[in-house]
């Protein structure tokens, strides 16, 4: 793992930016200042995306899902799928998958299983989330029924 570097941006703090976070730096809002100028709607598709994890994961929630998986859950942001979770059963379990641990890792107070794939013992193979997905589900939480969250940083 390469050591931490604000001056460096990371596409996981540019999202961090466009969704309202604190956890970015001026590198990061710089390049995604480059990001809007190429391509003016990037901001407004990461906050849509955002809405639908919310409405798709309060939709599975309110029909009896209790286990969540979040694969490319990037960094915790505004309204993470635990938050969302959670709102309909505090006991709501979710499991963060991503292929970099740094973000994996990233921990803050009551948000779910912070799982890096790499913990899980999964390799980490672009492009085969539904697999990674799958055997995320039997080795972090069994054969019980779950929901996944596939992200898109």
């Amino acid at each position: 793992m390469e050591p931490f570097d604000p001056t460096k941006p990371n596409i996981a703090r540019v999202w961090d930016y466009w969704l309202g976070g604190k956890d970015n730096f001026a590198a990061d809002r710089e390049l995604a200042q480059k990001m809007l100028a190429v391509h003016p709607p990037s901001a407004q598709m990461a906050r849509e995306n955002r809405r639908f994890l919310g409405r798709a994961v309060s939709y599975a929630a309110n029909r009896g899902i209790r286990q969540f998986i979040d694969v490319g859950a990037g960094l915790p942001t505004a309204v993470n799928t635990h938050d969302i979770a959670q709102h309909v059963d505090p006991a709501a379990r979710v499991a963060y998958v991503d292929n970099d641990r740094c973000k994996s890792s990233c921990a803050h107070a009551s948000s779910g299983d912070r799982v890096a794939l790499g913990e899980l013992g999964l390799p980490v193979v672009p492009g085969h989330a539904e697999r990674v997905a799958l055997e995320a589900v039997e080795k972090a939480h069994g054969t019980c029924l779950a929901c996944l969250a596939a992200g898109l940083c």
